[in-house]
């Protein structure tokens, strides 16, 4: 076969299938299991890819939050969120990181190089336990009544 004609045979193959496409979208694990939160993630070369949402919220849901929403997700939750991820993954930035994204009032939060483990889902849902007992903790001294 002349060059020309291995050059055309090669150019016609296709470069990306279907399959190759849907391989290289992230496919993110569902987390329903708490009260103070939902979440998804997904595991990215060793990297926990971490997505949090309002626990009673339509994903569709976009009308403004109310009051105690949004305190609760701008100032409870990211606050309990710094705390228990510091303390578990004993890092801070740059290996541990949160990010709010409001077009999807969301915490984003990327957690570098701690997915390499034997059991890199189990080690994480202990982390989504922990973060929940701190949260449901947090709410509690909220609602005690003050001493003064």
């Amino acid at each position: 076969m002349a060059l020309k004609e291995s050059l055309l045979a090669v150019s016609q193959e296709p470069t990306l299938t279907a399959a190759g496409v849907a391989d290289a979208i992230p496919k993110f694990k569902p987390v329903d299991l708490y009260t103070t939160f939902k979440a998804e993630y997904f595991l990215d070369d060793g990297d926990y890819i971490i997505h949090f949402f309002l626990p009673n919220r339509a994903a569709e849901d976009s009308s403004p939050l109310t009051a105690q929403e949004g305190y609760y997700w701008s100032q409870l939750f990211p606050q309990v969120l710094s705390d228990t991820a510091e303390d578990y993954f004993k890092a801070t930035k740059p290996r541990v990181m949160a990010q709010y994204v409001p077009e999807v009032l969301s915490w984003y939060m990327r957690a570098n190089g701690f997915g390499q483990r034997l059991d890199p889902d189990g080690y994480l849902e202990r982390f989504f336990k922990r973060l929940d007992e701190n949260i449901d903790a947090a709410v509690a001294l909220l609602s005690q009544p003050s001493l003064a």
